[in-house]
Formats: C-alpha cells, sequence, structure tokens
C-alpha cells in the first residue's frame, strides 16, 4: 500500500511541475461511433457490438525545441455499448514524459503510464501502470515515422481479467495541404491476457477459468500473441474541427486457439 502512496504523490508532483513550466497546451474532445466484430474476445463464438465513445485529451509539450522537455498527456473517455452494456466504462489515463531532441531527424520519448477503469462489469475494473519508449522521426514537414515500445501491467478486481502485456509497433504518416493526415501503424504484443471459450473447451492450466455473465461463455487466463494492422485518418473541416476515420485488423494467438478481430470508428474531433 505504501509502495502505491508513493507512486501516486510522485505522479501528483511531477503533474504540478509540469502545468507550472512554459508549454503550449492543447485540448481536444470528440465523439465516435464505431464497432467490433469480436467484443467479447472468443476463439469460437465471436459477437460483433457497436458502441459511442465521447473522449477528453489535454497535452502539453515544450515551445521550444530543447534537448530535454517536460510533456504530459491526459485522456478522458467514456464508452457505450448497444448490446453488451456490462461492457460500458470510462477511464482517465496520465501519461507523464521526458522527450530527448535530437534535431529534426530524433526525438526520444520516455514516458510512464497511469491508467483508472470502472466498468459496468465491475469484474474488470481495473488499475494500470506501465511506460512507454518511443522514437520519431521528422524526415520533412509532412512526413514522419516512429517505433516505439510499451509495457502494461492491468491488475483487475478478478484476477482472471488481469493481464501484463508488452508490445512493439511502428508507424508513419503523411499530411497533405494541412487538412488530410493519414497514418499507417503496426503492432507486435504478446503477454498473459483473458479470451472467452465454449464451456466444454479443454484449455491447459493458467491463473484461472470462471463463467462470464458478461459474454455468456467461461473466460480463461492464458498467453496471448497478436498483430494489430492499423489506418487512421483525419480530415480538418475547419481550422479546429476534424472528421476521424480509424481502422484496424487484429489477429490474436492463444492458448485455447486463435481469433481475428474487426475494429472501426468515425467521428469529430475539435480543438481548441
Amino acid at each position: 500500500m505504501k509502495s502505491r502512496q508513493g507512486k501516486m504523490i510522485w505522479l501528483m508532483v511531477l503533474f504540478i511541475s509540469l502545468i507550472g513550466s512554459e508549454a503550449s497546451a492543447d485540448w481536444e474532445t470528440g465523439i465516435k461511433s464505431g464497432f467490433d466484430s469480436n467484443v467479447n474476445r472468443s476463439v469460437s463464438e465471436a459477437r460483433s457490438d457497436a458502441y459511442l465513445k465521447g473522449y477528453a485529451l489535454y497535452t502539453r509539450a515544450p515551445e521550444e525545441k530543447d534537448s530535454l522537455n517536460w510533456t504530459l498527456a491526459l485522456l478522458l473517455e467514456g464508452v457505450g455499448y448497444v448490446r453488451t452494456s456490462d461492457l460500458n466504462y470510462g477511464s482517465l489515463t496520465l501519461e507523464p514524459g521526458i522527450d530527448l531532441y535530437r534535431g529534426p531527424l530524433w526525438t526520444i520519448s520516455v514516458s510512464p503510464l497511469l491508467q483508472l477503469k470502472g466498468m459496468s462489469d465491475s469484474d474488470q475494473a481495473a488499475v494500470a501502470f506501465g511506460g512507454k519508449v518511443g522514437l520519431r522521426q521528422q524526415w520533412q514537414s509532412d512526413l514522419y515515422t516512429g517505433q516505439y515500445y510499451i509495457y502494461r501491467d492491468s491488475r483487475a478486481r478478478e484476477d482472471v481479467y488481469s493481464f501484463k502485456e508488452q508490445a512493439l509497433g511502428v508507424y508513419g504518416g503523411v499530411a497533405w495541404a494541412k487538412s488530410l493526415l493519414l497514418e499507417l501503424v503496426y503492432e507486435l504484443s504478446a503477454g498473459d491476457s483473458f479470451t472467452s471459450v465454449g464451456s466444454m473447451t479443454t484449455i491447459p492450466a493458467g491463473r484461472g477459468r470462471r463463467y462470464s455473465t458478461t459474454f455468456r461463455s467461461d473466460v480463461v487466463s492464458e498467453t496471448v500473441s497478436g498483430h494489430t494492422f492499423g489506418v487512421n485518418l483525419s480530415v480538418g473541416l475547419t481550422s479546429s474541427l476534424s472528421l476521424l476515420l480509424e481502422y484496424y485488423l487484429k489477429y490474436q494467438q492463444a492458448d485455447s486457439g486463435s481469433y481475428s478481430a474487426h475494429e472501426g470508428a468515425l467521428g469529430l474531433g475539435y480543438r481548441f
């Protein structure tokens, strides 16, 4: 308990110091309507669902490109599903960080991560800790690439929903006329997670197995690895308002079998 309190105090002190530093701040809020073709993470009986998401994002970055800079991202999200209401959630994510600027072609970023997530299915409510290390290359004013590593340790109320995950990703983006931005993403992930399976499926021993009323099937904790391919498109309608389009194709391999999922969303984002 003392260790957790110490982390919270450290994060609050860092948050206050960032707010007090000279930097530019951006606020963005938006709403998205999306779908998930395998919302129950099933290897045998995938169920699809649609959702509505609202978010507010605060980012703070230095105005000057010094060799060492403090940054901050604060994200508040709320999601409601059409059919699977037990998956409705609200989350708060805090990412203070450090950017090491090495010229236009190299920026190195390091940021710890803290996320608080509440869900209608209280068994899946969780606190997550972790961190991210990233590289970014600005080749031209309208062309960039990047690479990142993420570690996340999520502690849910029920242990079967807890997970530890590592991910490596690459991305690249190009902008046209400052109003159209296209970004491509690929991510490789691996770790302990959970899937839903039929009640008669034989699963190797793991952290746990239990029946989920949310997924209407057994849920098991097991080793899961996967590939994610993504496309993000932002179209500027005005200087502040943008049309947002995103699509992700996911392939997951678990001890109990493999599954795929299609996820996408269409929305509007407004930047202050």
